[in-house]
């Protein structure tokens, strides 16, 4: 009959922050890029009211997200090769032994 081990709600705690973390780390290039082109925008905005910036950043933000994605593919790669490598015993932790 299955089970989880003893020590399965640490296990599963300590696997949850890493997952946020890794994600953390994955998503942090691409909300500094979204800052720095909404920072940007803002001040063209306020400098030329005439322009619809919404429209303009929009496309912007989709060109330079994307170069950064490609960019950042290995680094990416790495991080979820890392995460993955320490799955299998993760797995283990949780369910112990009998």
């Amino acid at each position: 009959m299955g089970g989880l081990s003893p020590g399965a709600a640490e296990t599963l705690t300590g696997a949850v922050a890493a997952l946020l973390a890794l994600a953390l780390r994955i998503a942090a290039p691409f909300i500094a890029l979204n800052f720095v082109i909404t920072l940007g925008f803002a001040i063209l905005g306020r400098a030329v009211p005439k322009m619809n910036v919404f429209i303009v950043s929009y496309a912007l933000r989709s060109i330079m997200g994307f170069t950064l994605l490609a960019g950042a593919g290995a680094l990416i790669a790495r991080y979820l090769s890392g995460a993955f490598d320490q799955l299998p015993w993760t797995m283990l932790e949780l369910v112990g032994r009998r």
